[in-house]
């Protein structure tokens, strides 16, 4: 399996007490299911220690999923040193039939408010995330395959080529910028689900990003972009969504930030015609907002 990749659909099949149950049975560690951890569309679930240490957990399963959940790991641990506030993941553990990816528990709750307050730290945490590799990495490939060919579960074609002439069009649009994608920025450590449901708060302040399973070499700027395209789903103060776009106005060329929104709104109206069919106007809506601002 190549880098970068998405976990979505293949959070199936293990159930959350068989995860618990074979890392007490492969690796003798004993922990208590407490339920699924709130909001996400696949599941997180906290889990307890004997000596009360609370874990979230995810799985997947694909064995051959180890070798990736390690690389991520030792992205998240190098960023994890600059400060960046990202709970702690142990090593992957590999079970029979799949992988099991545990972080300990960090205090705090997502909210839909979003202030210049949450807009103030983000806008210093992309900071943190530039230049943190030497090596070539499939950034540009894996935006332009996203782009012509769609992707693993998600980004998929058939399903706005199918719906309606609006997603059609859409649809006829992000091709043509694939066709155009060149080489991007790639030595960045990339979120790729930056959006602000994924920042944990205590008394209004940031306590930690979380949901970093994804995460890949690329551009920094993409995660902006992703942070602009939730803020459909935000209640925010005003000039939120222009600061974090003129942020990334700031650090990435012009074709960069097109092939990031043909990308966003790929990946977020496919999402939505499939499982959400009901907000779809509302997601067309947003994202060809942002499609006029880079076309």
């Amino acid at each position: 399996m190549s880098d970068p990749k998405m976990v979505y659909e293949r959070l199936v099949l293990m159930t959350a007490a068989e995860c618990l149950q074979q890392l007490q049975d492969q690796h003798s560690m004993v922990m208590s299911l407490e339920g699924r951890a709130p909001g996400g569309e696949f599941g997180a679930y906290f889990a307890r220690a004997a000596n009360g240490e609370r874990f979230v957990f995810k799985w997947s399963n694909i064995s051959a999923d180890l070798a990736y959940y390690v690389r991520v790991v030792e992205r998240i641990d190098l960023l994890r040193r600059t400060q960046y506030p990202i709970p702690e993941y142990l090593d992957p553990f590999p079970v029979p039939g799949g992988v099991i990816v545990l972080q300990k528990a960090v205090d705090g709750m997502w909210s839909d408010d979003v202030g210049h307050n949450l807009v103030d730290s983000v806008l210093s945490l992309s900071d943190l995330q530039v230049d943190r590799t030497s090596e070539t990495t499939s950034w540009s490939d894996y935006i332009r395959g996203t782009l012509l060919e769609g992707a693993d579960e998600y980004c998929v074609h058939e399903s706005l080529r199918a719906h309606s002439d609006r997603t059609r069009q859409l649809l006829d649009w992000v091709e043509t910028v694939g066709k155009s994608v060149a080489t991007l920025p790639s030595r960045d450590i990339v979120h790729l689900d930056f959006h602000h449901r994924n920042m944990l708060r205590v008394d209004g302040r940031l306590s930690a990003v979380i949901d970093w399973e994804g995460c890949a070499w690329g551009d920094r700027a993409f995660d902006l972009v992703t942070f602009s395209f939730g803020l459909s789903e935000a209640i925010t103060e005003t000039g939120v969504e222009q600061r974090i776009w003129n942020r990334a106005q700031e650090i990435a060329s012009a074709d960069s930030l097109r092939a990031y929104v043909a990308h966003i709104s790929l990946r977020r109206v496919d999402w939505t015609i499939r499982h959400h069919p009901g907000d779809l106007d509302k997601v067309l809506n947003h994202s060809e907002r942002f499609v006029h601002m880079v076309a």
